[in-house]
């Protein structure tokens, strides 16, 4: 028999959050801008909602966005017109 580890809705953020902020940080790090603009890439918005309260309940950042694959698709479709 399988058993499936419960997980509280608070644990998710927590968790997810500090390591959205860490990933954020090392790119921007990278990048040598410490205000470069992010996308971060989920697979619902329904995600990319949680996903941008998990970052707001870690820490703030500035131009960090969330998209879907198709929301990226349109985005980079406009930009060639």
């Amino acid at each position: 028999m399988r058993t499936v580890q419960e997980t509280t809705a608070a644990a998710v953020p927590q968790a997810l959050g500090p390591a959205l902020a860490s990933a954020v940080r090392a790119l921007r790090a990278e990048r040598g801008d410490t205000t470069a603009p992010i996308a971060i890439i989920t697979p619902s918005s329904v995600n990319g909602t949680f996903a941008r309260r998990a970052l707001a309940l870690a820490t703030s950042f500035l131009r960090v966005v969330m998209w879907t694959h198709s929301e990226l698709e349109s985005v980079l479709a406009e930009e060639g017109l």
